[in-house]
């Protein structure tokens, strides 16, 4: 009985409503600064639009202009020429997060000159818990991407398993979650398999 009385208060402060909090003046005499701010100049920031940075690469300044608006707040993962066919193309990718969605979505983009020399847009991988890591390697014929997958894997204790030995095994299991696809060239189009 003497437990339940001492969760009670803890139930009680916990499900109480939560009420604004306004920031106090420091009381005469008092050495501790507190902190000021100004909340309508916060709120002026927050609400203009996030800066941009201008690309700085060539093929990325060409390739944008022939992306969506939201493009602007893509990330440039660089530019590559693969063949086709006997024919060298440039390649621009670029991969977005939404990091206010749960689980972030990854999408990552080209955009290609077609034969003509045209601008093409082109999705080309989109998924739910897995993020971009690196690209791996580069050929005249296909670039290699590494993904992984989100989240830690599961990996429960071992009766008598040393913390090394459980740390091995945990990133043994990480390690196996990422995986490889190849951007290349096919018959003209482009695909990521």
């Amino acid at each position: 009985m003497r437990r339940l009385w001492a969760i009670v208060p803890c139930v009680i402060f916990i499900a109480s409503p939560a009420r604004p909090q306004q920031p106090r003046k420091a009381p005469a005499g008092s050495s501790v600064p507190r902190p000021t701010y100004d909340i309508d100049s916060i709120a002026k920031e927050l609400a203009g639009p996030t800066p941009v940075k201008a690309p700085t690469d060539p093929a990325d300044k060409a390739a944008r202009a022939h992306l969506p608006k939201e493009a602007e707040h893509w990330t440039f993962i660089g530019a590559f020429k693969l063949e086709d066919r006997g024919r060298a193309r440039l390649v621009t990718l670029y991969h977005s997060a939404n990091n206010y969605a749960h689980p972030p979505p990854l999408l990552l983009d080209a955009v290609y000159q077609d034969l003509s020399g045209a601008w093409v847009h082109k999705e080309i991988f989109g998924g739910y818990r897995v993020g971009f890591r690196q690209v791996k390697s580069v050929t005249p014929e296909a670039v290699v991407l590494e993904f992984h997958s989100g989240g830690m894997p599961w990996t429960p204790f071992r009766p008598n398993e040393s913390r090394e030995e459980r740390k091995k095994r945990i990133l043994a299991a990480v390690a196996l979650q990422a995986f490889t696809q190849c951007l290349s060239f096919e018959k003209g189009e482009l695909v990521l398999k």
